[in-house]
């Protein structure tokens, strides 16, 4: 993380194996409030990374029904264990992040998927003018 420019964008995805909970607590720059399953010592330690690198976890921002939170699925066993960080200066650039309900993955985990507006970034040309000799 210390060698990407501030300038770039940054989507950090995983299977963290932690639980975030649903409640913000200390970390609200961070968590959006949103999330399943209490707290444990790896959703703390996530949390802690985030906060020390200026991320926020993106599928805590948005309300969804648990199943659209629900990242790992097995044996009527459901959880949120993979998480999608970002910049803190691009949160306002999430448009949307949820787990894609219906698709065949190879693991018991789902696909999470994040909505993020890009801006192009508009270059000004500096136009060197000629002045009128009189």
């Amino acid at each position: 993380m210390r060698t990407i420019p501030e300038d770039e964008k940054v989507f950090l995805e995983g299977d963290f194996n932690g639980h975030i909970d649903k409640d913000a607590d200390n970390y609200n720059s961070v968590h959006g409030g949103f999330g399943l399953r209490a707290r444990n010592e790896s959703g703390e330690n996530l949390l802690e990374f985030a906060l020390a690198k200026e991320l926020v976890i993106a599928n805590s921002i948005f309300k969804k029904k648990d199943e659209h939170l629900t990242t790992y699925k097995r044996s009527g066993h459901a959880t949120q264990v993979d998480y999608l960080l970002v910049h803190k200066g691009d949160r306002a650039s999430c448009l949307d992040c949820k787990v894609v309900l219906g698709t065949e993955m190879p693991t018991q985990h789902r696909l999470l998927v994040l909505v993020f507006r890009m801006r192009k970034k508009i270059v000004e040309k500096k136009v060197e003018s000629m002045g009128k000799i009189i």
